[in-house]
């Protein structure tokens, strides 16, 4: 063998295990809630608000994550 096919091979095996893509888990969207009062001061709000979110396809916890500051 010469030295060109074993470089071409040294190289195409670290192309190859290098190829698989590693994929990210994606993050949820972070939603804040910035007050300086507390939350429940504002609970009916943000039950509409949860309401709202649910019908359009988004479960606090689940797919999207609210952050109350």
């Amino acid at each position: 063998m010469k030295r060109r096919d074993v470089l071409m091979m040294l190289g195409a095996t670290a192309m190859g295990a290098a190829s698989p893509a590693r994929a990210q888990k994606a993050q949820p969207p972070v939603i804040g809630f910035l007050s300086s009062a507390s939350p429940d001061r504002y609970s009916d709000r943000v039950l509409s608000f949860r309401q709202g979110l649910k019908e359009a396809g988004y479960l606090e916890g689940q797919n999207v994550e609210i952050v109350y500051r």
